[in-house]
């Protein structure tokens, strides 16, 4: 195991990647409230030489069918930070588990 976490963290920190803790102001949301965010982008050690940085947060509603975007709304990344909100449709439907709509 211990060679495992080993080749892991070689992995990691020959493929550095951002990580993205999101907040949201509640937990449960219903149809037409809105979601308040803040993002935070944290960049790895290995990464700090990079002359890279994102500049454009990309905050998308899945159907919960998979069959595409309900809403997609991009915002700007400033000093690794981003906020913003989107309102929920007033109708979303919510899918059965035999696939019959439920409203």
């Amino acid at each position: 195991m211990d060679r495992l976490k080993e080749r892991i963290a070689v992995y990691n920190y020959a493929n550095p990647s951002d990580v993205l803790y999101l907040v949201t102001d509640k937990n449960v949301y219903l149809p037409s409230e809105t979601i308040w965010f803040a993002a935070y982008i944290i960049e790895p050690v290995a990464k700090k030489d990079s002359t890279t940085r994102p500049g454009i947060l990309s905050v998308a509603l899945l159907r919960a069918d998979t069959s595409g975007i309900s809403i997609r709304k991009n915002y700007l990344i400033k000093n690794w930070t981003s906020e913003g909100s989107f309102t929920l449709p007033a109708r979303i439907l919510r899918m059965e588990r035999d696939n019959r709509p439920c409203f």
